[in-house]
């Protein structure tokens, strides 16, 4: 779901008294920003002034935004940005709370503790929102985020985040950024040819997704489904070549930077860099893109953190709506800022 700022702020307010949402806001001359410190604390708008958010998130970010959060809770659909951890295949192993999530090496859903308790505000000022999330009884750890306007780059943020593991057992992951848009941003990432990405494989109802690589960029493509089938959905998992990954939506350019880690620091079940699209020709709201972004799997005695960040970019774009046209553009402004 995308909100124009104004009406974002209409219904934010509606619904902080009805349900009582809340959210923070950081903005400058150029960008907007909006964090709840619930929902696992969420990044929920990022935009320029006088543009819809970039982000996309679901209604359950009005509706519900402070569930009773146990070991047995579902998952919501509030989209936006939120940190997960990695791998996917252990987010219930390593834990003893939830005995049917364990037997079954549950994958889904993610730590509720994670990404739907509230977290504390330890810090907030005109450029700067600093966020203390629970110790989880599922995977161990707890999250601290920051969201910080760049002082050197007026259309820039800095997303970091540190896990500590609260327990008394040593526990292994990584940290998962993951960045939700909708389903027709027209997405890039840099990589160095076809070998460097893989598929995972597709139900027979749905056609895969659907890319190309041109110049030493990936761009994925939102085709519709083939005929017969219901829904273009799955994801790719990337090498990428170089620290960044863009999507054009909304005339903006967000652009994500990101330090390049070794392939094999990545658990080998991730990439670090996954994108995962659910795309439905006739019903694109029902659809997103997630923009996705892995650390090292790293080993944590008790004590321990581990530590990663982002920088966002967001520029205005009033190019063509072509691929050739979004790709000059990006390489362009990539160049610029490697200057």
């Amino acid at each position: 779901m995308k909100y124009s700022l104004a009406l974002a702020l209409l219904l934010a307010s509606v619904a902080s008294h009805c349900s009582e949402l809340k959210t923070i806001d950081l903005q400058n001359e150029n960008v907007v920003v909006r964090v709840s410190p619930q929902m696992g604390g969420r990044l929920l708008e990022f935009a320029l002034h006088e543009h819809a958010s970039i982000i996309k998130v679901g209604d359950e970010v009005f509706s519900n935004p402070q569930p009773e959060v146990t070991a047995q809770s579902d998952n919501i659909g509030y989209m936006g940005h939120i940190v997960w951890l990695s791998p996917q295949s252990q987010w219930w192993r390593q834990q003893t709370i939830n005995k049917s999530r364990f037997e079954n090496a549950a994958a889904w859903p993610p730590d509720p503790f994670l990404v739907q308790a509230s977290n504390t505000v330890l810090k907030n000022n005109k450029r700067l929102i600093h966020l203390l999330g629970p110790a989880s009884p599922v995977s161990g750890v707890r999250i601290e985020k920051t969201f910080e306007l760049m002082a050197a780059q007026p259309h820039g943020l800095n997303l970091g985040a540190i896990a500590t593991n609260m327990g008394e057992s040593t526990v292994s992951w990584g940290l998962w950024f993951n960045t939700r848009l909708e389903a027709d941003a027209k997405v890039y990432v840099p990589v160095l040819n076809e070998k460097d990405i893989r598929m995972w494989d597709t139900k027979p109802e749905e056609s895969p997704l659907s890319f190309s690589v041109v110049d030493g960029i990936l761009a994925l493509h939102s085709p519709p489904p083939e005929k017969g089938k219901t829904r273009r959905n799955g994801k790719l998992f990337i090498k990428p070549s170089a620290g960044w990954m863009a999507a054009f939506d909304e005339k903006q350019l967000i652009i994500i930077q990101f330090d390049l880690q070794p392939h094999v620091a990545i658990h080998p079940e991730q990439a670090q860099v996954e994108l995962y699209m659910d795309y439905q020709k006739q019903a694109l709201e029902e659809g997103l893109i997630e923009m996705e972004l892995h650390s090292p799997y790293t080993e944590m005695p008790p004590g321990a953190s581990i530590e990663s960040g982002q920088q966002w970019l967001l520029l205005p774009y009033q190019g063509k709506n072509s691929d050739k046209a979004r790709r000059a553009f990006l390489v362009k402004t990539i160049e610029s800022l490697n200057r």
